[in-house]
């Protein structure tokens, strides 16, 4: 009967000592599908309990050691990963105190991290740059301030002087009291040029687009050249000027260009043969004056575009300029999107070409 009701395979049971646990085994005996009886297997549990308790605490003394371990090594790593923010935070520190060359070290490895630390090393980068551009714009400032104040110093003490002169009429002649009103006016008329030519040259630095036209350059040089009369001011001139060149720009700022390099001539090579030129050549049209000059010295040659820049000869005439001609006609010719440029050796003349992009 207990074979046809399927007792359970196994179970648990307790000795008649009352202590000691069985794990028992039933197995039914068959005779084909009949049931003839069961045969049971009954063994102590004490074995198993003892590895089961050996196995739970092994696993606990394991999970301990992982846990020491983690503890042990996880500063380290955490250390090790936000090592780079730290420095990014020094760094930003550093920049936020002046220092804008600071950089940080970007991680070999291609994480969130390393892209973070690209990133901040391009801004730093474009902080730098920024902070040099106003640097260098500040630092120009200073020696336009400098120069321009220095440059009009000079008038306004001779006008003083010849103040002083007219304050003391009573006791001076009438020929010297005429000749310090004469010459009381051409220090005026010389800061007038002056604070005009500042007022130019400052109008085309700031980046202000001139008012710009068509122009046949051989009609507009021309034209210029004639109105300046350079035969009758001592100068021999002769032109070849290509017909058929047209550009894009301000006539009266260009006219301007012709006009100042004309007198930077007239003045530091009087008498010598200008050789004005137009042509065209690499998608771009050329302006060229040619003189036969003494020529510009190699030290003053990289310098003579800046302002209130002169050579030590033009420092010693009477007539040497404010030196901002050449400046103007650079900033002018920059302004139109070309280049000026000047080539010479000394004794040979001096070579001034304005570059301009033809119009399309």
């Amino acid at each position: 009967d207990a074979a046809r009701s399927k007792p359970k395979t196994y179970y648990l049971a307790t000795g008649s000592d009352g202590t000691t646990n069985y794990l028992v085994v039933l197995s039914v005996v068959r005779n084909g599908a009949r049931p003839l009886a069961i045969a049971q297997l009954a063994i102590p549990t004490s074995e198993i309990d003892q590895t089961l308790r050996a196995d739970r605490q092994l696993a606990i003394v394991g999970s301990l050691l992982v846990l020491l371990v983690a503890g042990l090594l996880s500063p380290l790593i955490v250390g090790r990963a936000l090592r780079p923010l730290h420095q990014m935070s020094t760094t930003a520190g550093a920049l936020a105190a002046g220092d804008y060359k600071q950089r940080v070290t970007v991680p070999k490895t291609r994480d969130e991290i390393g892209t973070l630390a690209v990133a901040f090393n391009q801004m730093a980068a474009g902080i730098d740059h920024a902070f040099e551009v106003r640097r260098q714009s500040e630092e120009q400032m200073r020696h336009f301030v400098a120069d321009a104040s220095h440059e009009l110093r000079t008038p306004l003490t001779s006008i003083a002087g010849y103040i002083d002169v007219l304050g003391r009429r009573d006791v001076v002649d009438a020929e010297t009291l005429q000749a310090s009103l004469a010459a009381m006016q051409q220090e005026s008329a010389r800061m007038t040029r002056l604070v005009n030519d500042l007022l130019t040259l400052t109008r085309f630095e700031s980046g202000k687009v001139p008012s710009r036209q068509p122009l046949q350059l051989d009609k507009f040089v021309n034209q210029a050249l004639d109105e300046l009369s350079l035969h009758d001011r001592g100068a021999v001139e002769s032109r070849d000027i290509q017909p058929g060149i047209t550009v894009t720009a301000d006539p009266e700022a260009l006219k301007q260009v012709v006009t100042n390099l004309a007198q930077n001539a007239l003045k530091y090579a009087p008498g010598a043969e200008q050789r004005w030129s137009v042509f065209a050549a690499d998608g771009r049209a050329a302006i060229r004056l040619q003189d036969t000059g003494p020529g510009i010295s190699r030290q003053d040659l990289p310098h003579i575009f800046e302002r209130f820049y002169r050579g030590e000869k033009a420092r010693a005439r009477p007539a040497g300029g404010s030196g901002l001609g050449l400046a103007i006609a650079r900033s002018i010719v920059e302004a139109h999107q070309g280049t000026i440029e000047a080539a010479s050796e000394p004794g040979q003349g001096a070579t001034f070409t304005a570059w301009l992009p033809l119009a399309a």
